[in-house]
């Protein structure tokens, strides 16, 4: 299939020429797929799904001149990035927006056969009866056209998408706050308060590009509340060794941090007020009313127990400890607690 955009009508390449350009202030990787089609070829694809392997993607014979394509008034696009080309609906849906805003119109709109990574000239409609009735064939259309007064962009090879890494992680300040395809771009999601992500120390002006599961995109920085930077991992002295008294206190936190590999300050920091009174037998913990992140050390031993890893010391993580332990499990940490001196009896024979 032709990929040749001096094959299509002067006015749509005018409006891809100006769809690149909207599309690259945002940066949306735009790729520009099929354009003109032949008989033989809009046959090629009519056939699939009917008398060759695949599914219908066409409702159109290539001797019925029935394509958008086969009159040079369409052409598809797609994400110009590899193993991603098709597989994100708010790039085609935005690339779409703009492509209206120039007036392109959109085959995602279309009820029939939903065809979004289609845009066309809507000068004639949504299909082609008019073209055929007016003109009778391609060649006898094409002698009315003039040459664009711009062209667009020759289509880049598909690059390859930049491999992530994170070099902090934040949390989200606000509520309904927007994560865009660029800055000012596309919304693609949004995060509330609390919400955590990864950063890779990438800005521009005043945004910052972060990850959040497998989406990349760019958010406010007034929103991006940093973790606090780990403090340089200390050589450790020597294996610490505690006095099992059912108090957890800097020791055992510092034993515990020693054990999972992490800097020894013996503070278990970002500790929830809504949880202390579970805990009355931490006491070397932070507590604050404002979620900041939890704790490193809480979301090692959460990984350890095999519970979802928040960073917070509540009920959860205390019962899944007790249960470790072989203790009743009732969710609190007492002062002193038989719980936490099994737990400071077991870190001493590690």
């Amino acid at each position: 299939m032709a990929r040749n955009l001096n094959e299509l009508h002067p006015r749509l390449q005018e409006k891809i020429a100006r769809l690149q350009v909207l599309c690259a202030k945002e940066g949306l990787q735009l790729g520009i797929g099929e354009c003109f089609r032949s008989a033989s070829e809009q046959n090629a694809l009519y056939a699939q799904g009917r008398t060759k392997p695949g599914a219908i993607i066409t409702k159109a014979p290539g001797s019925s001149y029935s394509s958008q394509h086969q009159w040079g008034i369409a052409f598809d696009f797609f994400k110009n990035i590899n193993g991603h080309e098709y597989d994100d609906n708010a790039f085609f849906t935005r690339v779409a927006q703009l492509g209206k805003s120039v007036g392109l119109s959109w085959g995602g709109d279309w009820h029939s056969i939903v065809d979004k990574p289609h845009l066309y000239l809507p000068d004639w409609g949504s299909g082609t009866n008019i073209l055929k009735s007016t003109y009778g064939n391609f060649e006898s259309f094409k002698k009315t056209w003039g040459k664009a007064s711009i062209t667009p962009i020759k289509p880049a090879q598909p690059v390859a998408e930049k491999s992530w890494k994170a070099t902090g992680t934040a949390t989200c300040g606000g509520n309904s706050v927007n994560v865009r395809s660029a800055p000012n771009g596309s919304v693609l999601i949004q995060l509330n308060k609390g919400n955590r992500f990864e950063i890779n120390g990438e800005t521009s002006g005043s945004w910052a590009k972060i990850k959040v599961n497998n989406t990349v995109g760019w958010m406010s920085t007034q929103y991006v509340v940093l973790d606090q930077p780990a403090k340089p991992r200390q050589k450790p002295a020597g294996k610490i060794t505690l006095k099992a008294d059912g108090i957890w206190g800097s020791d055992t936190t510092k034993r515990l941090q020693q054990y999972f590999g992490l800097s020894q300050d013996g503070v278990i920091s970002n500790q929830l007020n809504a949880y202390k009174k579970y805990c009355p037998g931490i006491v070397s913990a932070e507590w604050s009313n404002t979620p900041n992140g939890g704790s490193q050390l809480v979301r090692k031993m959460q990984a350890w127990l095999g519970i979802a890893q928040d960073g917070y010391i509540g009920p959860q993580l205390i019962k899944a400890l007790q249960g470790k332990m072989g203790k009743s499990q009732d969710g609190v940490l007492s002062n002193p607690s038989q719980c936490i001196s099994a737990f400071q009896h077991w870190i001493n024979q590690q």
